[in-house]
Order: C-alpha cells, then structure tokens, then sequence
C-alpha cells in the first residue's frame, strides 16, 4: 500500500521532465497524500460508524486503485494532485481496519507476527517503492 509514498520521491525529476511541473508542484504531490490521510483519519469515525466494514473496505480498494490508476496516466497537475489526495483517504480506511482484523481473527500466537507485520508494511513498502523506483530510473 505504501509503494507509492517511496516510488514519487525516487522518481521526483522525471515527473518534473515529463509533465512540466516546478519543484513546488512536485512537492506539492508528495505532500497531498498525506493530507489525505489526515483528512481521512478526522472522517473515518463517522464512516465507520454509517456503513458496514465490507463496503468500507470494498469502496477504498477500488477508490485507492482509482486513484493510483489515475495518477499513472495523467499529466494534468490537478487531477494528479487530487489522485494523490484520494489515495491518502482511502488508505486511512484500510490501516485503521486492518489492526482490527488481525484482533477479531488471529488466535493469540499469530496475533504478535501480524501486528508486528502491519506495523512494519509502511517502512517496507516505503523502501521498496525508492528502491524500484531507483532501478528503473
């Protein structure tokens, strides 16, 4: 999930080259996800409580693939920028559940190997988006 938060700053210059964006834009992206996430993590409580987990989850997946789709494909500033934002909010809904999953259903040995898991997918995913992001470059 977290591919992308590694994969843009890896590939900073060839998005600049490409689509003809300033330094400030660029910023500007890698920084509109994680106002996604706060954003998301201030209305995830009332989602929560409004709608059941499946279509929760189910509409996140889709929205997260939505927008990582869009943004790949697009060379407009704006909708790249909304695309990132999207992403943001999306994947609060998928962290903030997923803890809770391995609660519900994890026997208590697995429990620790999966919420030690979880934990470590933001690093992980994080140090392999710069790291293919840099093979590729």
């Amino acid at each position: 999930m977290n591919y992308d938060h590694g994969a843009l700053p890896a590939i900073l210059s060839d998005i600049m080259e490409d689509v003809g964006l300033s330094k400030v834009q660029v910023g500007g992206l890698g920084s509109l996800v994680f106002m996604g996430l706060v954003t998301g993590a201030a209305i995830s409580f009332v989602i929560y409580g409004k709608f059941s987990y499946k279509l929760i989850l189910a509409c996140t997946f889709i929205g997260n693939g939505v927008a990582m789709t869009g943004f790949i494909s697009c060379k407009n500033y704006y909708v790249m920028g909304f695309a990132r934002f999207l992403a943001g909010v999306c994947q609060v809904f998928i962290s903030t559940y997923t803890p809770i999953f391995v609660d519900a259903f994890f026997d208590r040995k697995r429990k620790v190997f999966w919420q030690s898991t979880i934990i470590l997918g933001a690093p992980i995913g994080t140090c392999i988006g710069y790291s293919i992001s840099g093979l590729l470059e």
